[in-house]
């Protein structure tokens, strides 16, 4: 049952990121149905295959992360400096939205604090099915009141092409790279400061907001 659960639950993790992610951006998410069961099964399955049955916990997050661009990259077809920014803001808000419901559900007695740092149990999945759903009505209020950026071009894009990184993209590219290291950072904390949320919440909040600014930045180049 527990596994039927991780794999579900994770399923779910991905899609509702995934959501987020084309909500945010204004892209369509139904016109990209399969592309999308590909990428969370595949993700779920590796998950698992790292958290649980190898037991490495550590390296599932960096898994996750090169396996989300590879898709994004190959699959959906985006460049990848911005398929790595769009991945980096919906694991970010992800994650900042799992630590900042897991207290309210601690002290509620849902869940324990040993259960936001462990991969199966009642409480996990408690934890996670709460934040699934309310990223997925996050999601939805962007789609409903018409908000997110439009400066991204919805996939396939041309790949050929070649970008200077200087003015504005050079900014995406360096609120990448510190995004990019915040999602190691956040995990390292977790793994390494067992109940310290306010380092995770404050390294989070922090990549999370350059990138969003960056993104407000190019919209209103493109204005």
């Amino acid at each position: 049952m527990n596994t039927i659960l991780y794999l579900l639950l994770g399923f779910a993790d991905i899609i509702v990121v995934l959501a987020f992610i084309f909500k945010l951006f204004r892209f369509p998410f139904w016109d990209y149905k399969k592309e999308f069961i590909i990428i969370g099964t595949t993700l779920s399955a590796t998950s698992y295959l790292f958290r649980i049955v190898l037991q490495l916990p550590e390296i599932d997050m960096p898994i996750q992360y090169v396996l989300f661009i590879l898709f994004f990259r190959y699959l959906l077809k985006f460049r990848t400096v911005k398929a790595a920014m769009l991945i980096a803001i919906g694991i970010l808000a992800f994650d900042l939205s799992q630590l900042i419901i897991a207290p309210s559900l601690i002290t509620l007695e849902f869940a324990t604090i040993r259960d936001v740092f462990q991969s199966t149990g009642m409480g996990t999945f408690i934890i996670q099915a709460v934040n699934d759903i309310v990223v997925a009505l996050v999601s939805w209020l962007l789609y409903k009141l018409n908000l997110g950026f439009s400066f991204v071009m919805q996939p396939p894009h041309e790949l050929s092409w070649k970008t200077s990184y200087t003015g504005s993209n050079l900014l995406v590219l360096i609120g990448v790279i510190f995004a990019s290291a915040t999602i190691l950072a956040v995990l390292y904390i977790l793994l390494n400061y067992f109940n310290e949320f306010k380092y995770v919440i404050g390294v989070g909040v922090a990549a999370l907001v350059t990138l969003l600014i960056t993104c407000h930045k190019k919209e209103l180049e493109d204005l």
